[in-house]
């Protein structure tokens, strides 16, 4: 194999230009004329010292043909036709008939350059070849070929043999030849087929190239989600049109100002949401059948956090599935939610769910206090979840209405100590002279997370502590 690697190398490169060949012959000739001028000593110790480092010198046999292998495949790029056809047949050979499989990866990686031609003879190795490597190494070789049926059909035989390697290259390939496609819509429909089939991980990855993809891969990512008949693929629609689509929102420059965030030098902010997903969305909450699609679009309107679409997630937050209401309670975090209080609080107060109790609890902090936002989070200071409680006295101590000091006290006895410590530091922000005899006995709590809390809280209101005593007591 070594041999006839280097005969068709030493042709093409004799075919690839005699001006080389003159210069070497050149530059032989002055060598040799300075060799005959040279002491005869000299010459004498530089054979002697040639003959000892020859063996050190000489390449390995397996390192020799990778690196023919290697020229051969940048002839493919940059010879002429007629060298870079038998530089072809030197390769793909070498590619079904090499020993070594090292070289038949070499020889599969070097035949990207001429896919096309190639084609047969790398399909052939991606089937047969006896190691894996070679076959992955094969099939990704065919990455940047021209579309055509042909090719699509042998990819999509791939995608079922038994090799999941070679299904998952197969794949790989399959997506990039579609993306190079001329034909852009053809390309998008069959990203588009394949959402929502798990088998090797396809829906995730079409799921990546789809965002990539950005605003042109919007409508048919809307159009999926209004007609597929599979719900996993309507699920994963839903998805993508929800990254896409996201960005900044008015809750969300809410939510910097008052975390006083400040974007690095050099760092784009973020650009408006993409609208165009909105009502996709709105209707696939409101009319799909499956819980899973209704879930996922909750959670997109929340990225994209616009005012209209709080009355579709209020209704969400009564619908059967749990795992739809959570979402429509999550996502009312972010979108405002100011008109859909009633339905917010009746979550926190009446939802069988913890997670959505909790989830709603953090929505109402986020709305324009009033008496029903405060009264229902005070409802949730009673609540039989620790994790609900603890966010209700967060919640609390943002709003900072005095009318909640009473049941945010009363958590101090709570067993729970993060429930405790919340309510302190929710107390500290009311700075209700009242709550100072319960933030001095606070100091006393046997968590020192608690106790540091109410000694925080007193400094706050301009009294002086220090923790675990008062100064009456020092």
């Amino acid at each position: 194999m070594r041999a006839n690697l280097t005969g068709v190398l030493i042709a093409v490169i004799t075919a690839l230009g005699a001006w080389y060949l003159t210069g070497c012959r050149e530059q032989a000739a002055d060598t040799a004329a300075q060799e005959k001028e040279a002491p005869a000593e000299k010459q004498v110790a530089e054979k002697g010292q040639s003959e000892e480092t020859q063996e050190a010198a000489e390449p390995a046999p397996e390192e020799q043909d990778l690196k023919e292998i290697e020229d051969l495949g940048g002839v493919l790029a940059a010879g002429s036709e007629e060298v870079r056809r038998k530089a072809l047949k030197a390769l793909t050979d070498t590619l079904l008939n090499g020993e070594a499989p090292d070289a038949r990866v070499a020889a599969a990686q070097a035949l990207k350059a001429m896919p096309d031609e190639a084609a047969r003879d790398l399909l052939r190795a991606a089937r047969n070849d006896v190691a894996p490597e070679v076959r992955v190494a094969a099939v990704e070789a065919l990455a940047g070929a021209t579309p055509t049926p042909w090719l699509h059909e042998q990819l999509a035989r791939l995608r079922h043999t038994d090799d999941a390697t070679v299904r998952a290259a197969a794949f790989r390939t399959e997506m990039s030849i579609r993306l190079n496609d001329p034909d852009k819509e053809s390309g998008m429909r069959w990203l588009i087929a394949q959402l929502g089939d798990r088998n090797d991980d396809a829906s995730a990855q079409t799921a990546i190239q789809l965002k990539l993809q950005g605003a042109d891969a919007l409508p048919y990512l809307i159009e999926a989600l209004k007609t597929s008949k599979k719900a996993a693929q309507r699920e994963v629609a839903a998805c993508v049109i929800g990254l896409i689509c996201a960005g900044t929102s008015p809750q969300q420059h809410e939510f910097a100002k008052l975390a006083m965030t400040q974007y690095k030098h050099g760092i784009a902010e973020p650009g408006p949401a993409n609208l165009e997903g909105v009502k996709p969305l709105e209707q696939a909450l409101s009319e799909d059948p499956s819980a899973e699609v209704r879930a996922v679009a909750a959670q997109g309107l929340g990225y994209l956090g616009q005012r209209s679409s709080a009355k579709v997630l209020g209704k969400a937050l009564h619908d059967p599935a749990e795992i739809v209401r959570w979402w429509a309670a999550s996502s009312l975090v972010t979108v405002p939610a100011s008109d859909v209080v009633t339905d917010i609080a009746d979550a926190v107060v009446n939802d069988e769910s913890e997670r959505v109790r909790r989830a709603a609890v953090r929505a109402l902090g986020w709305v324009e206090s009033s008496e029903t936002v405060v009264m229902a989070l005070v409802h949730a200071t009673y609540d039989k979840s620790a994790d609900v409680r603890r966010a209700a006295a967060t919640q609390l101590g943002r709003i900072a209405d005095p009318k909640a000091a009473t049941a945010l006290v009363r958590l101090f006895r709570d067993e729970d100590e993060d429930v405790r410590w919340a309510a302190v530091l929710a107390v500290g922000n009311l700075k209700d002279p009242q709550t100072v005899p319960s933030l001095t006995e606070a100091l006393r709590d046997p968590s020192p997370m608690v106790a540091n809390a109410a000694e925080r809280a007193l400094q706050k209101m301009g009294i002086a502590e220090r923790r675990y005593g008062t100064r009456d007591e020092l």
